[in-house]
């Protein structure tokens, strides 16, 4: 019975902790919790070391929550599907840059020095 509670644990540290993709151009939350409610829309723009989404004034690193989005040669999907250029419009809110960056969270190294927008959960269109 032992062995059975031990290996449960075990299963679910691997789950909580490798929950977070940690290679490609697109940044990574475990979670959307706490991303806020404003809105942010822009052009897509997805290069081989950063994906950003630039409004034409600003320009921001989306973080998105890695249960719900997924990247893979070259299509982001996060409740739709998009490629560079599109528009995207996504929920949530700037991180606040004072604190660093947190541990679990994945930024690529290649991405450059913007503001972070940690997204919410996905919007579906009205």
């Amino acid at each position: 019975m032992r062995n059975v509670a031990m290996i449960a644990v075990l299963g679910v540290g691997l789950v909580l902790t490798g929950c977070v993709p940690d290679s490609g151009p697109v940044a990574f939350a475990p979670e959307s919790e706490g991303a806020g409610d404003a809105l942010f829309t822009g052009t897509l723009r997805i290069t081989e070391e950063c994906l950003t989404v630039d409004d034409g004034t600003h320009v921001v690193i989306p973080v998105f929550p890695a249960f719900e989005a997924r990247y893979d040669d070259g299509v982001l999907t996060f409740g739709s599907e998009y490629q560079d250029g599109d528009e995207i419009t996504l929920g949530g809110g700037e991180a606040a840059a004072d604190g660093g960056i947190p541990d679990d969270w994945y930024v690529p190294a290649g991405c450059p020095d913007l503001p972070l927008w940690k997204s919410g959960p996905y919007l579906r269109p009205s």
